[in-house]
């Protein structure tokens, strides 16, 4: 059975490589959901599909899963995603997948959580949609292909770093096994160091005691 954490950083750089480019097409925006219609626009313009998630409260510091919010009127289809994760949390025993609120925590918050859905979705980005009070949180689908696609190696050294500076907490070696194995790298895995080769791409990593990233060459 796996925990939140590994699922997590399964997906973890991945997803955030990902929302750095999503973030690229939207840049400054303004957002309205259609609940009725499973939809969100982004300045009027750009519509997408969306599965909706859960959402935060700020004063109560907890997350609210959609499907368990009766305050809301959904699209029964905007529901299907959060209710496979509901499913699988009761299959691995995951107690913030299938409990219908709980607490935010520095571990779990609603950032992770929409990026391990994101993850395992496959082919979403994630939108944070702050309100007074607190936020929504919601899948992005039918985005661009461009999106998806392969990371030069200019750009990769780049988001390698981003990735472990942002999760400084997680395993490192953990986060870039997943991520440059969705990159399409070939991995060679020496213990404290970590060879990625694809085609003539290679990076060379090395790592500490405790798998945190201290020295990498491209």
């Amino acid at each position: 059975m796996k925990t939140f954490q590994q699922l997590f950083e399964r997906y973890a750089g991945t997803i955030l490589a990902r929302q750095f480019r999503f973030g690229e097409i939207l840049k400054e925006h303004h957002w309205r959901l259609k609940l009725n219609e499973a939809t969100i626009v982004f300045n009027d313009e750009q519509e997408y599909a969306v599965q909706l998630l859960g959402t935060t409260s700020d004063p109560e510091e907890e997350w609210l899963w959609c499907w368990a919010d009766e305050t809301l009127t959904i699209a029964e289809t905007a529901l299907t995603f959060s209710e496979r994760m509901r499913a699988l949390g009761e299959k691995e025993g995951i107690a913030e997948l299938y409990k219908p609120r709980f607490q935010i925590t520095p571990e779990i918050d609603g950032h992770k959580m929409s990026m391990l859905c994101a993850g395992l979705e496959g082919k979403s980005c994630y939108f944070h949609g702050p309100y007074t009070g607190g936020a929504i949180y919601c899948l992005i689908q039918g985005l661009p292909e461009e999106i998806f696609s392969l990371y030069t190696m200019e750009v990769l050294s780049l988001m390698i770093w981003r990735v472990v500076t942002t999760y400084e907490e997680a395993d490192h070696k953990a986060l870039l096994t997943h991520f440059l194995s969705d990159q399409e790298f070939v991995l060679e895995d020496n213990g404290d160091t970590m060879k990625a080769l694809r085609g003539s791409d290679k990076i060379d990593m090395g790592f500490s005691d405790e798998n945190r990233l201290i020295r990498m060459e491209i």
